[in-house]
């Protein structure tokens, strides 16, 4: 292992040759915070949705921060980016190419110019989630489901309300039929469903599946139907009848997906197995299974020729295999899972983040460039943190692995002891010499273990006291720390010994977040509770509480250098749809700003050393740097 001594010199010389671009940036202050706005964004999200262009030129991929178009030439970088305020849930391509269909998580479908990249219009019928959309095969309508039981058919061209089918059940997917005037859906009530497009009746039921159906699919000549349900099992349906012809039962896990080529000669099978499987349409019989998958996928499609076959999934590159073959024609690797931690090197010129599948990647930070990636782990990542002195990484994963890396090169540093359950928080001290994690309970309380860095070794471990901690934060000093936990807990502990100094009290529900003030005297806590509260740290007492809106929860902090300002990332609504970053005056409580920083909650705020950006992560599998305008 490299030493702090060795790491302490490389920094020096990092902070010599910080490019000049990096401080030209303002200071972050309370008069000038209301300019804030994004300089760069990393990473592009998870892949939920695919579907190539009808003639094949173009990929689009749903994910969790807009929709990515590559052109099928060279899957080296995206062509263009549609960016979103919403969260897309699913695509389809119109018969003609010009425009896609994108669904999103509260309700709205959003019909896209394919050329321009402008929305022509939103149609925003559904109370809740939207499943899935699709086009029928001249392009006049489009059908979407959602958890709401509703199925939608509107006008393609001007998104006015054709048709309302009322289900049973929350509705996953949909497919018209390429040979009739109807409409098939997948429900959570572990039917398929075929509905009159003309009338609205309900033509056929199809009853086998054991589990809910997630997705549907017709053959190119209409005359079968496909489904994939969570009972590990796909099955097909003569789509007059309604009689099942074949039962898929080769994988061992859901199937969440299926696919005809457009030749009718293969259907493609989608597994959380990590396997996608091709079958013969003829005697369905299987003709390949594809491996080397890391998640299962959400939706898969086929490009024009059949000779390509597309797959999202949250956690997993979007890949692109070569249907004769097996192997990938392209990995589209930019696509990830939630964010876990996200913090700048002290130069400024880095920025390091983890994610919940495992990665752990390095980028430049005014270019939004990836330098460096590694596997921080193959199972997932809950918690990271960085040291402001020596730029060394710490992740933690899902089976108590610590394991520590150069957050300029990724390059693997030591692998600090270990636990039997989920490393669920971190913390560096600001030398870098001394690093705190804790493990969820198993059964009774956490427990938290200080480590020397550079011997490797444990220098306390003590039961906090609490079920299971959910962050922890270093005095300035290093002499104590902090902890939030649930049902209220949050405790401050000696570091050396680990003896109970203080309990604060004051929160009713689960404390997600703590923070010390950079002059060691006050702690800032957010808990589910929905507010945000100061404590002092001498004597215990609070000293101003922050109540948020109704429907707003805080689960980030950050406080600027100078300890002028409090950052949040606040979510909004139910389900946390919509992520916020909010601004206060620390000396005031007022607020300074609120905006919208990402779709989904935000789980990682932090604020460079230089105070010049604040760094901020999310749910949506992007990280984001705000600087002032």
């Amino acid at each position: 292992m490299r030493t702090l001594k060795m790491l302490a010199a490389a920094l020096i010389l990092c902070v010599l040759s910080a490019s000049v671009s990096v401080a030209q940036s303002d200071v972050i202050t309370v008069g000038n915070a209301s300019r804030l706005v994004e300089a760069v964004r990393l990473g592009k999200g998870g892949a939920r949705d695919v579907a190539f262009s009808p003639g094949g030129r173009t990929l689009a991929v749903a994910s969790n921060t807009g929709v990515w178009l590559y052109d099928t030439a060279d899957f080296t970088h995206a062509a263009r980016a549609i960016r979103t305020d919403y969260t897309p849930t699913a695509l389809a391509y119109s018969p003609d190419g010009l425009v896609l269909a994108v669904s999103d998580s509260v309700g709205s479908v959003h019909v896209i110019d394919t050329v321009t990249g402008t929305q022509r219009f939103v149609f925003s019928q559904h109370t809740d989630y939207v499943t899935d959309v699709a086009f029928n095969r001249d392009g006049t309508l489009v059908a979407s489901t959602g958890f709401d039981l509703n199925l939608y058919l509107w006008n393609a061209s001007d998104g006015t309300l054709v048709r309302t089918i009322s289900a049973p059940s929350p509705l996953t997917s949909v497919a018209f039929s390429p040979a009739a005037p109807q409409v098939a859906v997948g429900g959570t009530d572990f039917t398929v469903r075929v509905y009159d497009v003309g009338t609205g009746a309900e033509q056929t039921v199809m009853v086998g599946h054991t589990s809910p159906v997630i997705d549907v699919a017709y053959k190119p000549d209409g005359r079968v139907l496909a489904s994939a349900a969570l009972d590990n099992s796909a099955r097909i349906w003569d789509a007059a009848t309604g009689v099942e012809i074949a039962a898929i039962t080769a994988h061992l896990n859901w199937v969440q997906s299926v696919a005809f080529s457009p030749d009718g000669s293969l259907l493609a099978t989608g597994s959380e197995d990590t396997t996608v499987r091709l079958w013969n349409t003829g005697n369905w019989t299987e003709r390949a299974a594809l491996r080397g998958i890391a998640v299962g996928p959400l939706d898969m499609a086929f490009n024009a020729d059949g000779t390509l076959l597309a797959t999202a999934a949250l956690g997993d590159a979007v890949r692109v295999i070569d249907t004769a073959t097996g192997a990938n024609r392209a990995v589209l690797d930019d696509f990830s899972r939630p964010i876990r931690g996200a913090a700048i090197t002290t130069d400024g010129t880095r920025i390091v983040t983890a994610d919940e599948s495992g990665s752990l990647r390095i980028w430049d930070s005014l270019r939004g460039d990836e330098v460096a990636r590694r596997g921080a782990s193959q199972d997932t990542v809950y918690a990271m943190a960085l040291s402001v002195l020596t730029n060394v990484a710490a992740t933690g994963d899902s089976r108590g692995r610590l394991r520590l890396w150069d957050g300029f090169t990724g390059s693997p540093v030591a692998r600090l002891g270990g636990y039997d359950t989920q490393i669920s928080a971190l913390a560096f001290t600001v030398d870098g010499s001394r690093i705190a994690s804790t493990a969820v309970g198993a059964g009774g309380s956490a427990e938290i273990t200080v480590w020397d860095v550079a011997s490797e070794t444990a220098v306390t471990t003590f039961d906090p006291g609490i079920r299971r901690v959910n962050a922890l934060a270093f005095s300035p000093g290093g002499s104590s720390l902090v902890g939030a936990g649930d049902s209220g807990g949050l405790r401050l502990w000696d570091a050396a010994d680990g003896d109970l100094l203080l309990t604060f009290t004051g929160h009713e529900r689960d404390v997600v977040a703590v923070r010390f003030a950079f002059d060691g005297r006050t702690i800032w806590s957010a808990a589910e509770d929905g507010s945000i509260r100061a404590w002092d740290v001498a004597t215990g007492e609070q000293q101003r509480a922050i109540e948020l809106g109704s429907d707003e929860r805080a689960y980030a902090l950050a406080v600027s250098p100078d300890g002028s300002l409090l950052a949040a990332g606040v979510s909004q609504g139910f389900g946390d749809e919509v992520g916020l970053l909010r601004l206060w005056d620390t000396a005031t409580g007022a607020v300074i700003t609120t905006f919208r920083a990402h779709n989904g909650r935000v789980t990682t705020l932090t604020f460079s050393q230089d105070a010049r950006a604040l760094i901020s992560g999310g749910v949506d599998g992007s990280v984001a740097v705000w600087r002032v305008r």
